[in-house]
């Protein structure tokens, strides 16, 4: 329990400081106008009033966000959704990277490669993000985990149930 929770932890810690250098070093826009469409009708710009009618998101997500833009409006809560998504799916790669690992050097040095290479790879669908580049992030820590579960790597763990639920919740979201 007391390794679980310091992996939940150094993953976490992994997850804030990388959040914080990409806040910081680029400018997180959204790239394709089908997203900033999606958030004008969702914030209620172009109708007056926050709708829930958008294209892509299931409804009950999209009921939500409206009404998060009627207690909120000044927030960009599509944005802030999409950037949650990837912020929980970096962060589930990350914790299985430094849970695979034994000693603390390699949890530090695997997680910062896998930082850095998804930096090089992803960079442009992660700070330009659209709601398909999340809908492909998701997709790819689905199949980390389905990959990890058929290992039998985690049918041991009650965290890898909550993992798996917000994956398969987030899934039926996107599809």
């Amino acid at each position: 329990m007391k390794k679980n929770m310091l992996n939940l932890i150094t993953s976490l810690f992994f997850c804030i400081v990388y959040f914080l250098f990409i806040l910081l070093v680029f400018k997180v826009v959204f790239t394709v106008i089908d997203d900033g469409a999606i958030a004008e009708i969702l914030s209620g710009a172009l109708k007056g009033k926050p709708d829930a009618h958008v294209v892509y998101i299931k409804y009950p997500l999209a009921f939500l966000l409206a009404g998060m833009y009627s207690l909120i409006p000044e927030f960009s809560w599509y944005g802030i959704f999409l950037v949650f998504v990837e912020f929980i799916c970096i962060y589930i790669v990350i914790f299985k990277i430094v849970e695979i690992n034994r000693s603390f050097l390699k949890k530090v040095l695997a997680s910062l490669f896998f930082l850095l290479a998804f930096t090089g790879i992803f960079i442009l669908g992660f700070v330009g993000f659209t709601y398909t580049s999340v809908a492909g992030l998701v997709i790819g820590t689905s199949f980390l985990l389905f990959i990890n579960y058929k290992k039998g790597l985690l049918q041991k763990e009650k965290s890898n149930r909550i993992f798996n639920r917000y994956i398969a919740f987030i899934n039926w979201i996107f599809n």
